[in-house]
């Protein structure tokens, strides 16, 4: 996978913006008081955290042990759910995981919507803009990996894996971006049917060479005063994307910067009302 040089510079911007990232420990299976608990389906969510899904090695030649956390909706009667895939932000460096504050946020609202969450780490790296390209392919092999267990698990977990969903904000939305509009992509193999990108378009794929075949249905939500990744990044992205005939939808939060943790009543009802489609 080759990336152009302006792609290097945003995924640069995205890194030095990491530290902004916030992260947040749940301690329990309760949906954050800024979310209104009358437009959800389940009262509680199951969390089962930290299953091991894969054995790598990182960029210092150490191994590691990729994890990942499944948000469930509590009273579970239903043999085969949807499920969601969220990738967690932060500049690919560390200090930020599948813990991070907006991804157990999304977690806890789509599980409660009926919905089972899985939330993946990927590897990181303390310098990443060393190499992106080699950052990009660790941490799109990670995602690999953590599909196949998905698959592999899907009895297990009551995982329907005919509709596989999959989302990432920030960094994690580059990285998705990368895995699902790459030439040679598996989207296919891992059924993979729709995208969720938050604030996380890079700014090289606005051509419509640089995509392959099956392209999941793509929303696209990002904050028009984002400093990070700017607004126009998603704009023209999702414009390439129509024009190859690939569903997609771009909601703007007027006003919003990047990560805009504030809005997000608003960014759960546009995702939500976007996976009501047939």
């Amino acid at each position: 996978m080759k990336l152009k040089a302006t792609n290097l510079i945003q995924l640069m911007i995205i890194i030095l913006a990491g530290i902004g990232e916030l992260k947040g420990q749940v301690g329990g299976s309760t949906i954050p008081t800024a979310l209104n608990c009358n437009k959800y389906s389940y009262d509680n969510v199951n969390i089962i955290r930290d299953i091991p899904f894969g054995m790598v090695r990182n960029h210092d030649n150490e191994k590691e042990e990729l994890k990942l956390d499944i948000y469930s909706p509590e009273t579970d009667q239903i043999m085969e759910r949807k499920v969601i895939v969220w990738f967690h932000g932060g500049g690919f460096k560390p200090g930020n995981d599948k813990s991070q504050s907006y991804i157990v946020t999304l977690c806890q609202a789509f599980a409660r919507k009926g919905y089972l969450c899985i939330a993946p780490n990927y590897r990181l790296r303390s310098n990443p803009e060393s190499d992106m390209k080699e950052t990009l392919d660790d941490a799109i092999h990670d995602v690999e990996l953590s599909l196949k267990w998905i698959h592999q698990n899907s009895k297990k977990y009551h995982i329907n894996t005919k509709y596989v969903i999959v989302g990432g904000g920030s960094a994690g939305g580059i990285l998705m971006s990368n895995f699902c509009f790459r030439k040679n992509n598996t989207c296919k193999k891992f059924n993979i049917k729709t995208f969720i990108n938050l604030w996380g378009s890079p700014d090289n794929q606005t051509s419509n060479s640089f995509f392959g075949h099956h392209l999941p249905s793509t929303i696209f939500i990002h904050g028009t005063n984002d400093t990070v990744v700017p607004f126009q990044n998603s704009k023209s992205l999702a414009s390439s994307l129509s024009k190859t005939g690939v569903y997609c939808e771009l909601h703007a939060l007027q006003g919003a910067s990047h990560t805009p943790i504030d809005r997000m009543e608003e960014i759960i009802s546009f995702i939500s009302e976007f996976l009501k489609r047939p």
